[in-house]
């Protein structure tokens, strides 16, 4: 029987954590691959290269061949590629993630507004931050301050990662009074209200979506 994970209700087999967690490069570039949409070089961690065929399905790696079902490689295209989503709460996903590949970013699946989030990194700082919103804009697009982006802040992460606003718990407590009465899905709405109203200023920071995890 095959080892699972399981995170948010969503059953990972031992092969998507391998997928998800190790150094696994995919290129959609060499000679080999340049120019066809399904097919994909995998180089693993020990330096064996691999083809992987998404429209096919397959890959050339002894696992596929010889085990049969999905292999590793032809999974961490998928992830890789936004072909399947990652599940939220996945913890050490390897941080090169579709780094490589010419179009797109790993899809993640958005935080709700309102959402409890932690920063991956980081225990202190009171940790717990609320959700205002996910941007369709990349963090090395995302300025937050003048020739200064979310990625320059990250540069261990995916430049194409979504940006996401966030507010802390702790912030909130002490300049917006009775915010937790809000409905979650309403958080950022009224919270733009609250402060036109008090001319409160509550401060919101910007983060990669892969630093951000669901409490």
């Amino acid at each position: 029987m095959s080892a699972t994970h399981t995170t948010n209700g969503a059953e990972l087999d031992r092969r998507d954590v391998l997928a998800l967690t190790q150094y696994l490069t995919v290129l959609d570039d060499l000679p080999s691959v340049a120019g066809d949409d399904d097919r994909y070089v995998v180089v693993s961690q020990s330096g064996a290269a691999y083809l992987v065929d998404l429209g096919e399905g397959s890959c050339t790696c002894p696992d596929y061949r010889y085990r049969g079902g999905r292999c590793k490689h032809l999974r961490r295209v998928e992830f890789a590629t936004g072909t399947r989503q990652i599940p939220a709460g996945v913890d050490a996903v390897d941080p090169d993630l579709g780094r490589h590949l010419h179009d797109g970013a790993p899809r993640r699946p958005e935080f709700p507004v309102g959402a409890v989030v932690r920063d991956r990194r980081r225990d202190d700082r009171g940790g717990r931050m609320r959700v205002l919103r996910t941007l369709d804009i990349r963090a090395d697009e995302y300025e937050i301050e003048p020739g200064r982006t979310v990625a320059a802040y990250n540069p261990d992460g995916d430049p194409a990662d979504r940006v996401v606003e966030v507010a802390f718990e702790g912030d909130l407590d002490r300049h917006v009074p009775g915010w937790r009465e809000w409905e979650r899905a309403d958080l950022a709405t009224e919270l733009e209200a609250y402060r036109e109203e008090w001319d409160v200023d509550v401060r919101t920071y910007a983060f990669p979506r892969g630093r951000l995890e669901a409490e």
